[in-house]
């Protein structure tokens, strides 16, 4: 036996009788019929319900408070007199065109669905912002609850709708449907004709659009990791916030790994304004803005983190504010590529092209900039040897080096990366480049005027070859906290390099990146 449970509010009473006589029509299963009024003016409800159902079947009941207690309360208290062995709720503004409660009472028969709904015309998927979206799919994210139909003892050991976090309306359905899923149980959808006239009843009530806001809120509180991972069994929210810049959210990856494994069941989000570099990482479940409002059970604020004690190692810095005691795992910094970044760069490259040497022109920091005419003359010394040199990065200067190919303010993060997997050797400023380049282990030269090796790489590392200023205040990060602040001597350390000290390390590089 099936029962039907509608709560009622103002009907439009025209089409409340098409809503009756179509379920009395469609409905050969129907064998109990709940009326909740949710109003203290029932007297044309009943008139009405008793007239299109004169006789004892179905059986019929009505509830009524004398006030409105809101949707969720309404089917509540409807399903405490529930006999059916299928309960059905149903908007006051629909209507049937066929047999609708068959099919889905066949999908039930499955033990493993907890609620079915229609296929069309309904509400089904969800966007991350927690708005409803129609899709006709046949494995919905949730019923809507203009009708849907559960097993009566399924619906009463879910609790129904949650009534003191969603109360009146509004997404009191979709959380049904999710604690259903996380439950264990499918939801399915089946093809009917029907329609939803959608006369908008919750609009018609007095601070709706408060209730809508208030319960937005609480769902998004309980719901932003399925929200934002679609992952119905992740059970809370660590948000990590890096705002900038490319490299230092890259650097965030090692801790990102690490909170991955100390919290398996959360959703690992990351808010930043320079995802570049991390954007196809699978150990992230999702990347927002920094301006988004994410309902948050770990936040984790790295902005500031390393700057405010310069002198620390990045990464220890890191895990110190997101209070990771464990060893980080070195392994755990590297860049995520897409086939076709890497296909594009093999587009590019000429055939039989061979190995090469990759110079980083990039002049975005003025405090890290090796001048173009070094480059240039150390260009020429390496060619003088034979190598091939390839020229990338981002920069306003004209580009002066004697190169055999220039991918200058070309290449995005990703395809700089899949660039980077066919050089022999990686040469250019402590910066964005030269960690990824580390960290795909690439033989690395890298320059080091107001900052360290200790303090941002892995000294350790077989894969670099540091060259650092011989400058008095090398690694000063320029004397103080914070940023932007101005270094006295105006950055004398990067020039100070000379261009006999980096064309040695090449030498030392190359060579044994031939003997291996």
């Amino acid at each position: 036996m099936l029962t039907c449970s509608i709560a009622v509010y103002k009907p439009d009473m025209e089409m409340f009788r098409k809503m009756l006589r179509s379920l009395k029509m469609n409905t050969p299963e129907l064998g109990q019929l709940l009326i909740f009024i949710n109003s203290d003016n029932d007297t044309e409800i009943i008139s009405e319900v008793t007239h299109i159902f004169p006789d004892d079947n179905p059986i019929i009941q009505f509830q009524s408070l004398g006030r409105n207690v809101g949707f969720g309360e309404a089917h509540n208290k409807n399903l405490e007199e529930a006999i059916g062995k299928y309960f059905a709720v149903l908007n006051d503004d629909i209507e049937f065109f066929e047999k609708w409660a068959t099919p889905m009472i066949k999908a039930l028969h499955d033990k493993q669905v907890g609620q079915v709904c229609m296929r069309e015309g309904q509400c089904n998927t969800l966007n991350w912002k927690a708005d409803g979206l129609y899709s006709g799919t046949d494995s919905p994210e949730y019923a809507e609850g203009s009708c849907f139909m559960m097993r009566t003892k399924v619906a009463k050991q879910m609790g129904l709708f949650d009534i003191l976090n969603y109360p009146m309306a509004y997404l009191e359905d979709t959380d049904l449907s999710l604690r259903v899923r996380k439950a264990g149980y499918s939801i399915k959808s089946v093809p009917v004709k029907w329609i939803h006239h959608r006369a908008v009843t919750s609009s018609k009530l007095p601070m709706m659009r408060g209730y809508e806001a208030r319960n937005k809120i609480q769902f998004r509180k309980r719901w932003t990791p399925y929200l934002l991972t679609k992952d119905i069994h992740k059970d809370k929210t660590v948000v990590v916030k890096r705002t900038g810049s490319i490299g230092d959210v890259f650097f965030t990856l090692p801790i990102l790994d690490a909170l991955k494994k100390k919290y398996p069941t959360a959703a690992i989000i990351l808010k930043t304004s320079t995802p570049q570099a991390i954007k196809y990482d699978r150990r992230i479940d999702a990347i927002v803005d920094v301006g988004y409002p994410i309902p948050t059970d770990i936040f984790i604020d790295l902005d500031d983190s390393y700057e405010q004690i310069p002198w620390v190692n990045w990464l220890k810095r890191y895990a110190e504010v997101a209070k990771i005691k464990s060893p980080l795992n070195k392994k755990a910094l590297f860049l995520t590529m897409r086939d076709t970044d890497i296909q594009a760069i093999d587009t590019l490259i000429p055939v039989n092209f061979g190995r090469f040497v990759l110079l980083d022109l990039s002049d975005t920091w003025e405090s890290k900039q090796w001048s173009m005419d070094n480059y240039k003359r150390l260009a020429m010394r390496l060619k003088a040897e034979g190598y091939q040199i390839v020229v990338t990065g981002v920069t306003n200067q004209d580009v002066t080096v004697i190169y055999d190919l220039s991918f200058v303010n070309i290449l995005d993060v990703l395809q700089t990366g899949a660039l980077m997997r066919r050089t022999s050797l990686f040469i250019g400023h402590e910066g964005l480049l030269s960690h990824i380049s580390l960290s795909m282990r690439v033989p690395s030269i890298i320059l080091y005027g107001c900052t360290s090796p200790d303090i941002c790489n892995d000294i350790k590392s077989p894969y670099l070859y540091p060259v650092v200023s011989p400058i008095p205040c090398q690694g000063c990060r320029h004397t103080q906290q914070g940023y932007g602040v101005d270094c006295p001597i105006h950055f004398e350390c990067m020039q100070m390099i000379t261009i006999d000290v980096v064309f040695e390390k090449c030498r030392e590089a190359l060579k044994e990146e031939i003997l291996k």
